[in-house]
């Protein structure tokens, strides 16, 4: 995927971000982990990034804090 392609398509899937609630999932040792969570924004364009708020008592969070493969489904 392009360059180009990938900003429109950040663009595009930005537009349906403003006030939803989102679900972030991670796996480790074969078992999935996931939470809601409404504090869920775009941070940047160059590179296309995101920014999640994840509570230090989630049990997701030791998992993502290691720097764990996570999902965002908006």
């Amino acid at each position: 995927m392009e360059n180009s392609d990938l900003k429109k398509d950040f663009i595009q899937a930005m537009r349906g971000v403003a006030s939803t609630v989102s679900v972030v999932s991670a796996k480790t040792d074969d078992i999935r982990h996931a939470m809601t969570a409404i504090s869920v924004v775009s941070l940047s364009m160059e590179p296309p990034s995101m920014l999640v708020c994840v509570n230090k008592e989630a049990s997701i969070h030791n998992i993502l804090s290691v720097g764990s493969l996570f999902c965002i489904n908006i």
